[in-house]
């Protein structure tokens, strides 16, 4: 099976699902491209975790969005098949004294996660 691609609010979790089959068993590897088509290895951690052909993000982050390879592999060969994942800002308000700070959404100028201060004016 094929991971589809993922759109995942701003410190929300997501998992991709790639599923493989064959003899000798198939192992899992999570790559994730770098730019012009060149991957590296995941680097997992205590927010990013692999568990057979699922790749965990919790917490996702602004810069978790991009395309991830599963890549499929026995002694016989490997396959990969490429996800993408967006990352979408969500509205934050915080109250601090006299202004308003919002974190920016996707649908606004300013990059997700952004924070835009609006002051008082008297």
């Amino acid at each position: 099976m094929v991971p589809n691609d993922a759109t995942v609010r701003y410190m929300d979790s997501v998992t991709l699902t790639c599923v493989g089959m064959g003899l000798p068993e198939v192992s899992y590897q999570w790559l994730r491209e770098v730019g012009g088509g060149v991957y590296t290895p995941v680097t997992l951690d205590n927010r990013v975790s692999a568990d057979e052909g699922n790749l965990t993000i919790a917490t996702v982050m602004r810069e978790d969005a991009g395309t991830y390879l599963c890549n499929v592999s026995n002694e016989l060969g490997s396959i990969g098949a490429p996800a993408t994942v967006t990352v979408i800002g969500r509205w934050v308000w915080y109250a601090g004294g006299c202004g308003i700070q919002v974190g920016i959404g996707k649908y606004f100028s300013p990059a997700i996660g952004d924070v835009t201060v609006y002051p008082c004016v008297p």
